[in-house]
């Protein structure tokens, strides 16, 4: 198990960073399993290989790694401020055949900033109030959003709604927006709506962590 790819990209700082943006950075989390080298058969590919990476050194076999939380806190020993972990849950999440857990549906979005104070538009993004003697509310740190589907290669696409979030909240009219990795043809349009100088940040093809 390595974070350092992902790392490597902001510990330090980045170049493309203004002194009052906001870093939005979701990352997946993945279980440990044994070093195996095995046959598996799928209806659709039929036999093929399957090779699980060796556990890393401190965990177990089955340990959740918790990889978004080791790259935030890394990211806030570095000098980040780690201002929130906002829960992206997936009402229509994958089902999951285990049977000795509950299926995971829910992602991490963490909120960083490089500077105490920073643009957050949080008019922007708040949500309906269930008081009815206000209308609107500072929206909460658990997003109910459904994945959507994707015709292409890209195996983990954003949703538009919480890229729309995201960029809202955390950008004026006219800041430039950096989008990570290659970000989708719909997702970079979704910016754009919002901020006409979004831009696409490419970063290494295929990284892996």
């Amino acid at each position: 198990m390595s974070t350092s790819p992902i790392l490597s990209l902001f510990l330090g700082g980045s170049p493309n960073f203004s002194v009052d943006g906001t870093l939005w950075l979701n990352i997946g989390d993945s279980y440990t399993s044994a070093e195996e080298l095995g046959e598996t058969t799928t209806q659709k590919q039929g036999p093929r290989n399957v090779y699980r990476a060796p556990t890393p050194n401190g965990l177990k076999p089955k340990d959740l790694i918790g990889v978004p939380w080791r790259v935030a806190f890394a990211l806030q020993a570095d000098g980040w401020y780690l201002r929130s972990d906002l829960v992206w849950n997936k009402p229509n999440c994958q089902p999951e055949s285990v049977k000795d857990r509950p299926t995971r549906s829910h992602e991490y979005v963490f909120l960083f900033s490089k500077s105490e104070k920073y643009y957050y538009d949080h008019e922007s993004i708040q949500e309906p109030a269930q008081d009815h003697t206000q209308r609107r509310k500072n929206r909460r740190s658990v997003w109910n959003i459904n994945t959507e589907p994707y015709a292409g290669s890209h195996f983990a696409v954003f949703p538009r709604s919480l890229v729309s979030l995201c960029v809202a909240a955390g950008s004026r009219v006219g800041d430039r927006v950096l989008i990570h990795f290659s970000a989708p043809a719909q997702l970079v349009s979704c910016a754009t709506t919002l901020n006409a100088n979004a831009r696409v940040l490419r970063l290494v093809k295929n990284m892996r962590i």
